[in-house]
């Protein structure tokens, strides 16, 4: 079975390990153990976990993503404002705008 989702296969793994629990003495015999179960149950939790982790990560960074946004909008208005006023500060002489980093654009 291939599997969609990492939950799906949480789910799956847990699945197995149980059944492999409840049926331990009929599978002794195919070389199962309480090991595999134990590492069935290990892979489920471990993939649980980190799966969750990357969850909150990945809603940090859209919060992240969204506060950078809203900030560089922020700063190139500023920019766009002060690139202004100093054009008109020195407008008749627009050579000088070079020095803050202003093209002067014909």
């Amino acid at each position: 079975m291939a599997f969609r989702t990492l939950s799906e296969l949480v789910h799956s793994l847990r699945l197995r390990s149980d059944g492999i629990a409840g049926n331990l003495p009929d599978l002794v015999v195919v070389g199962l153990s309480q090991g595999d179960v134990d590492q069935c149950r290990e892979f489920a939790e471990k993939l649980a976990s980190l799966n969750a982790e990357r969850e909150a990560l990945k809603s940090a960074m859209l919060v992240k993503t969204e506060e950078l946004g809203k900030l560089s909008r922020t700063a190139r208005r500023f920019r766009k404002k002060m690139t202004l006023r100093i054009k008109a500060a020195l407008l008749d002489n627009p050579e000088r705008w070079v020095a803050f980093g202003i093209n002067a654009k014909q």
